[in-house]
């Protein structure tokens, strides 16, 4: 997953629930949420099995 924070463009994990109810994408809360009565993040993108290597 890539986002941006307010300081910059991030990357975190996250992995995806799909089926016929609703869909879901699942990341840890720090990379969402900037802390305690933080700002959420922005500019969300979802790369299904993105490799690094």
């Amino acid at each position: 997953m890539f986002f941006s924070k307010p300081d910059g463009n991030c990357v975190c994990s996250g992995t995806s629930q799909l089926n016929s109810e609703a869909d879901a994408i699942w990341t840890a809360g720090h990379c969402v949420l900037g802390g305690s009565g933080g700002t959420c993040f922005s500019n969300w993108t979802f790369v299904p099995a993105y490799d690094v290597d």
